[in-house]
């Protein structure tokens, strides 16, 4: 076992002390000065460095320890033009035993545009299936329902929502309320990257709500409207906490006098509304009779 491990790591030392060539591969990052202009383009992502030297060097960027090519720009054009080879030659990321073959490309191109700013919407990106019989029973609530992004102007221009991740439930029973990443454009910056997003759900169920009064708007004292009857039942569906808890109170049954003066049936539609999570499923009875006395 030994004469094994010792015949292996003599091979290794003899492998790395030999001489090889090989294309090393640098990110390039571009670093614009200032604020006020952000990258549009660049032609080449990475340069590919062809070199020749001995293995052990090599591997150093081979397993993991390779580094990233920065160029700094000044923004006093929107076109700018490199070499490569100035760019290795100033990010010193070679040692002097490594001998450069050649780099591909020899040049890279960055093109720069004006930054802009731009407030826009967050929209959970939501696919639910509910347990049967649950449902909502609330608004979707994200925090902070708006974030700010900043970016090259015609990039900014075309965005209006961020998207968060997806977000999926299947059976869903239960509120939800929880945090998750937001899916900002590559080339969008935000000093924000996620958000709560938060509702309740209930098992759904039917109420008749009874004896809410029905309001007479626009009524005139020289011909008096009169309906009958003067309070309805209302048929309401929701959360099976919610509706529980409702009242008379909680609805508004409205009849306008003018649109009495302007039917010719002697029977009408009272307007139904509420601002409680709860829908109006039906009115009991769903018209109702009037006369207008002198």
């Amino acid at each position: 076992m030994y004469v094994v491990a010792f015949s292996t790591v003599l091979w290794v030392f003899v492998t790395l002390s030999d001489s090889f060539y090989a294309n090393i591969y640098f990110p390039i990052k571009v670093e614009v000065e200032g604020n006020q202009y952000a990258v549009k383009s660049k032609s080449d992502k990475f340069i590919i460095v062809n070199v020749e030297a001995e293995g052990w060097l090599l591997s150093n960027y081979y397993w993991g320890k390779g580094k990233v090519l920065k160029v700094k720009i000044k923004p006093d054009k929107l076109t700018h033009t490199f070499s490569t080879s100035q760019i290795l030659k100033e990010n010193n990321l070679l040692p002097s035993t490594v001998n450069v073959v050649s780099i591909s490309p020899s040049v890279i191109t960055v093109k720069l545009e004006s930054n802009a700013e731009k407030e826009v919407i967050i929209k959970p990106d939501l696919k639910i299936k509910f347990e049967n019989g649950y449902d909502y029973v609330s608004d979707i609530l994200v925090i902070p329902a708006k974030i700010n992004i900043s970016g090259i102007k015609s990039q900014i221009a075309k965005i209006d929502t961020i998207l968060t991740a997806p977000i999926e439930f299947s059976n869903l029973n239960t509120d939800v309320n929880d945090t998750y990443p937001l899916k900002i454009p590559y080339g969008v910056n935000s000093d924000i990257n996620s958000a709560v997003i938060s509702f309740s759900v209930q098992k759904i169920s039917d109420r008749i709500i009874q004896n809410v009064p029905i309001q007479i708007i626009g009524q005139r004292s020289d011909r008096e409207l009169h309906i009958f009857p003067q309070e309805i039942s209302v048929l309401i569906r929701g959360g099976i906490d919610i509706i529980a808890a409702s009242k008379p109170e909680d609805i508004k049954a409205i009849i306008n006098y003018d649109d009495a003066i302007l039917d010719t049936n002697g029977i009408i539609i009272p307007k139904i509304s509420t601002d409680k999570n709860f829908k109006i499923v039906n009115l009991i009875p769903d018209k109702i009779e009037y006369v207008i006395k002198n």
